[in-house]
């Protein structure tokens, strides 16, 4: 390689970087120089009511899963021997 391809390349890199300067000191095309407190609005179709409107919700509502009467004295019977466990360490 001679001289002067080594100038050329030389010079070609520095306007690439010169470019890449350019754009990135550029404030008038950044879209947001400052952000807004709070939670960043969601991207479109993420699911949000697109409407004021109950009605106008698409979003579909989710089921909530309920607890049957033995699986909530299982857990109040294992939360009363826990209390009991924490009484008799006590005394």
């Amino acid at each position: 390689m001679n001289t002067n391809d080594i100038v050329l390349a030389i010079d070609a890199e520095i306007s690439r970087l010169q470019q890449a300067k350019a754009l990135l000191t550029d404030t008038s095309s950044l879209t947001h120089a400052k952000r807004k407190p709070g939670r960043p609005v969601a991207a479109s179709g993420s699911g949000k009511a697109t409407s004021s409107k109950p009605a106008e919700f698409n979003v579909m509502s989710r089921k909530r899963r309920g607890m049957s009467d033995a699986g909530r004295a299982r857990i109040a019977a294992a939360q009363k021997a826990r209390w009991a466990r924490f009484k008799k360490a006590a005394q």
